[in-house]
């Protein structure tokens, strides 16, 4: 089991990693291999302060195939926040998986940690859910 000191690190290795902006990434610039990720959009708060507002965290045993196909170019069983986006009112101008879409693609970005583990990934997932608290939860 991981300790708080390395979670916290896997944590700052992952708030470090490089974005991937939906509008411009492709699968072949994703990783294969396992890990934990986030999708996030920048936002302005009340006062004027950039700052990122995360949507999902997840985690999963291909990242290229999750977040690409499943995620972003996925349809009604696979793209989760999809799913949720079209369910939230506070976004009533997205109705339908193509608006979904057009949001990710307009809006959105993730980030993605690389973890070995299965173990390590779920006390990772279930670490950040925790400190981060994303808009959508599972």
């Amino acid at each position: 089991m991981p300790t708080f000191k390395q979670l916290n690190a896997q944590k700052a290795a992952l708030a470090l990693s490089p974005k991937f902006q939906f509008s411009t990434v492709t699968a072949d610039s994703i990783s294969e291999d396992a890990g934990v990720y986030f999708i996030a959009r920048p936002t302005i708060s009340k006062y004027g302060e950039k700052h990122e507002q995360i949507l999902y965290i997840g985690q999963s045993n291909n990242l290229r195939h999750h977040l690409y196909v499943e995620q972003f170019i996925g349809h009604t069983d696979t793209a989760r926040l999809k799913k949720r986006l079209i369910a939230d009112y506070d976004y009533p101008e997205i109705m339908t998986f193509e608006h979904a879409q057009k949001f990710l693609t307009d809006n959105c970005y993730f980030k993605y940690h690389l973890v070995e583990t299965q173990r390590d990934r779920s006390f990772l997932e279930h670490g950040l859910k925790f400190s981060l608290s994303p808009m959508y939860l599972e």
